[in-house]
C-alpha cells in the first residue's frame, strides 16, 4: 500500500467555491444559456424541411399503391401525423 499513501485524498470542494455558490449547470440553466436561439432556428428548420419529404413521400407511396381520392389524403394525413408525434 505504499501507492495509496503517496497520493493525497481528493476533495470535492474546488477551491474559490463557497457553499452558497450555485453549481457550474445550474449557473448556465439560469443564464439561459442552453436556448441557443440559432441551434433552435436551424432544428425548426431542419424539420420542416423533414416535413415536406415525408409528405412527398407519403404521395409517392399513395400512389404506388393506386390510392386515390380520400385513400390517397386518408395516407398522407396518417403519415404526417406519425411524423409529427
Amino acid at each position: 500500500q505504499p501507492l495509496a499513501d503517496a497520493m493525497p485524498p481528493k476533495s470535492s470542494a474546488k477551491p474559490g467555491e463557497g457553499a452558497g455558490s450555485k453549481g457550474k449547470m445550474q449557473q448556465k440553466e439560469d443564464d439561459g444559456e442552453f436556448l441557443f436561439l440559432p441551434a433552435l432556428q436551424h432544428n425548426g428548420r431542419t424539420l420542416a424541411h423533414a416535413r415536406v419529404f415525408s409528405g412527398v413521400m407519403a404521395g409517392c407511396v399513395a400512389g404506388l399503391l393506386k390510392c386515390e381520392g380520400l385513400a390517397g389524403v386518408f395516407i398522407f394525413i396518417l403519415v404526417t401525423v406519425l411524423h409529427s408525434a
